[in-house]
């Protein structure tokens, strides 16, 4: 299962690359290479929650590799989440209203 997962995780980053080194894309293309970049990180965040909660996987880590792995995830949220809010406060002004009333409120874990 993990083989098969990596070997899916490796296959999306190479769409990613080939996305990202066209010459001259257009709108379209950018589109499709940020759709891309955001379902491999969320492919990538689903499987991290089916880690996190099976508690037969997680007690397989030690303290210190759990340190090491929730630091890097955590620096990695703190930036996504930052450049999200500034995008977010720059850009909202274009969005028509409804859509950014149906945007969630609350953070739900």
């Amino acid at each position: 299962m993990s083989e098969a997962w990596v070997a899916g995780a490796k296959e999306m980053l190479k769409a990613i690359e080939k996305l990202a080194s066209k010459q001259d894309k257009d709108r379209l293309d950018l589109i499709n290479l940020l759709t891309a970049s955001l379902r491999a990180m969320e492919r990538s965040i689903m499987g991290w929650f089916q880690w996190v909660l099976n508690p037969s996987i997680m007690g397989q880590f030690s303290k210190e590799e759990l340190e090491e792995i929730s630091g890097n995830i955590k620096r990695m949220a703190e930036e996504f989440v930052k450049y999200d809010i500034e995008i977010t406060d720059r850009y909202s002004k274009k969005m028509p209203r409804r859509m950014e009333q149906r945007r969630p409120e609350q953070l739900y874990l």
